[in-house]
């Protein structure tokens, strides 16, 4: 199945170049040249990643992020900048971002980063669905206890009937007895 990634960078050429490269590793490449354009590419089409940029004309790429995962809460998301500042790095991996990927990289870095995002997404998926499936597996042990449980009331009653009932007969027997040998 074709992964799709949104590309969010106001750099036109560079989204030029990187469209082939992307089709080349068999990804499916959304672009955008600003932060309203990717937030209306993301409530139409879904994503596994998404690559932003931090410095856009209209967004900060970390505030851009915030706004995506509102729409797209399951995506991966990575941070491209020119500019290095720790402060930034730490803030955008605080706020959930896997890669921190500084300008210039090679296309193998950024390809590399992105398979990267594909296999926590996936990993991410597959831990959600074993957690679905947990969930149902406790509930349906949870009904079998429960009908256990009541198995068990019905049968302890029972159980007590029948202590009773033996006891009823026991005395009964001990009467019949006493009273025969006064009889004979």
């Amino acid at each position: 199945m074709k992964k799709n990634v949104l590309l969010v960078d106001d750099n036109q050429q560079m989204l030029d170049e990187l469209r082939d490269i992307f089709k080349d590793n068999k990804i499916n490449l959304l672009a955008a040249d600003s932060g309203k354009e990717a937030l209306k590419l993301a409530e139409k089409e879904d994503f596994d990643v998404a690559v932003v940029d931090i410095r856009l004309p209209d967004f900060n790429g970390v505030e851009l992020i915030d706004k995506l995962k509102n729409v797209r809460p399951n995506s991966i998301y990575l941070l491209i900048t020119a500019y290095t500042s720790a402060e930034t790095a730490i803030k955008a991996l605080q706020k959930g971002v896997l890669d921190y990927i500084v300008k210039p990289f090679s296309p193998e870095e950024l390809i590399n980063s992105v398979k990267k995002g594909f296999m926590e997404k996936d990993a991410a998926e597959a831990s959600e669905k074993r957690l679905e499936e947990l969930v149902k597996e406790k509930g349906l042990l949870q009904a079998k206890v429960m009908m256990l449980e009541q198995l068990n009331e019905i049968f302890m009653d029972r159980e007590k009937k029948i202590l009773d009932l033996k006891k009823e007969v026991n005395e009964l027997l001990l009467r019949l007895n006493e009273n025969t040998k006064y009889v004979l």
